[in-house]
């Protein structure tokens, strides 16, 4: 799932734990109702389209979602493509 609503990715404990990572950080963030919670957060390597890279994620309770976030998005430099629901390549300004 895709979310360019959220800032970072978000993963499920247990798949966090499933692969192996312990995320060794906490990270505030303001959720949808206006309540600021903090997870804990890190860096994870993931591959999407058959390209690898670290981004950052936030852990979440067991079984729910795994979300890209707009920070995972744009550092792999994709977009989201609404009417076929597809991530596409885009090109990221400079500056």
């Amino acid at each position: 799932m895709v979310d360019t609503g959220a800032a970072f990715t978000s993963l499920p404990e247990d798949l966090v734990r499933q692969i192996g990572v312990t995320p060794r950080n906490r990270q505030a963030v303001r959720l949808p109702t206006g309540e600021v919670v903090s997870y804990p957060f890190d860096w994870v390597l993931i591959e999407i389209n058959g390209r690898q890279q670290p981004t950052p994620y936030l852990m979440l309770p067991s079984g729910g979602l795994s979300l890209l976030g707009a920070v995972t998005l744009e550092s792999f430099a994709f977009g989201v493509d609404l009417s076929n629901k597809v991530l596409v390549s885009v090109t990221p300004p400079m500056a």
